[in-house]
């Protein structure tokens, strides 16, 4: 993550003893990314466009799948604030440059994300979630209503 940081995160909490300047920096910083977004926007593929657009913020990944060249994550957006909202859906990420530490991810609250320009791949997709982080470089993604995850 380049604009919305773990420390950053961290320090706007209630009692980190830096929730001002904190603040302020985030406010500051989600201005950048959203002028940096405007102007890539043109070269991203569509679909990215779409996810980044629909917030995933407070999303709880139910399941996640990954082969050679694909990931899957099923997400549970019932309490957050995104407009996929109040359904599962499943994010399928296809053309993936490597392979993604999935360890510890069921579970975890989608906080926030950043989706970059990629030499590699059509897109980078960075996730800040409640324990770690998650990189994905791939050439496109689907969305699409999923069965409620178990």
């Amino acid at each position: 993550m380049i604009f919305f940081t773990r420390e950053l995160f961290l320090g706007y909490q209630p009692k980190s003893g830096r929730e001002r300047a904190a603040m302020r920096e985030w406010d500051r910083n989600s201005d950048i990314y959203q002028a940096y977004r405007h102007i890539i926007r043109p070269l991203l593929p569509r679909r990215i466009v779409q996810v980044a657009d629909g917030s995933l913020h407070d999303a709880v990944v139910r399941r996640v799948v990954q082969s050679k060249n694909k990931l899957e994550l099923t997400l549970d957006t019932s309490g957050s604030f995104s407009r996929f909202c109040p359904r599962p859906i499943r994010l399928t990420f296809t053309g993936l440059r490597r392979q993604v530490s999935i360890r510890g991810l069921v579970g975890q609250w989608w906080l926030y994300d950043e989706v970059h320009l990629s030499p590699r791949t059509r897109f980078n997709l960075q996730v800040l979630l409640t324990e770690s982080e998650l990189e994905i470089e791939a050439n496109d993604v689907k969305f699409e209503r999923a069965k409620a995850a178990t």
